[in-house]
C-alpha cells in the first residue's frame, strides 16, 4: 500500500509543506554554523559540515519524490498557505552550497 502523501495534520500541513520548511531550517542552520567552521573543516568527515551539506543537497530529491508520489502542491493549510510558501529562500540554494 502506498503512503497518503496528501494527508494533512490538524493545522492542514502536508508532507510536502514539511519538506519545504525543513530545507529552510537546514539553510538557516548552515548560515549560522558556517561562520564557525575552520578552514579545511568542511572536508573533514568527522565534522558536522558534510551532513549539513547532504541535507541541503537531498532536499530537492525529497520534494521530487513526494511530487512523483502524488503530492498535491496546491493543497492549502488552515492559513491558506501552499507548500511553496514554506520555501522562504528559493534563490539562495546555489549561494549556500
Amino acid at each position: 500500500a502506498g503512503a497518503l502523501v496528501n494527508e494533512q495534520n490538524t493545522d492542514g500541513h502536508t508532507a510536502l509543506m514539511f519538506a519545504y520548511n525543513g530545507k529552510n531550517q537546514v539553510e538557516t542552520l548552515w548560515e549560522r554554523y558556517k561562520q564557525y567552521v575552520a578552514e579545511g573543516e568542511a572536508e573533514d568527515e568527522e565534522s558536522s559540515v558534510p551532513i549539513i551539506k547532504e541535507a541541503l543537497e537531498s532536499h530537492k530529491s525529497l520534494v521530487d519524490a513526494l511530487l512523483k508520489g502524488g503530492a498535491d502542491a496546491s493543497i492549502k493549510d488552515k492559513e491558506g498557505h501552499v507548500a511553496k510558501d514554506f520555501d522562504f529562500h528559493p534563490d539562495t540554494d546555489a549561494e549556500i552550497l
